[in-house]
């Protein structure tokens, strides 16, 4: 989950195809993405490089598009 949410992070496409991959050979689900972004979320205040919100909207585009894609 970790590395999902650490690809989605840097937003390079080879990433993003890496987490489309990850997700379609079953090893995490999408609620499980955000639940561990949730739980992560509040101590990101420690890494200035990785905004919250934009990393938070990542996720959430994710997971629409990956549903939507079921």
């Amino acid at each position: 989950m970790a590395q999902a949410l650490s690809e989605l992070s840097r937003r390079y496409d080879r990433d993003v195809n890496d987490v489309c991959d990850m997700y379609e050979q079953g090893l995490f689900l999408l609620g499980d993405l955000r639940r561990s972004f949730a739980a992560i979320a509040p101590g990101l205040i420690r890494f200035p490089s990785i905004d919250s919100e934009i990393l938070r909207e990542r996720v959430d585009a994710f997971i629409e598009q990956a549903s939507g894609d079921n």
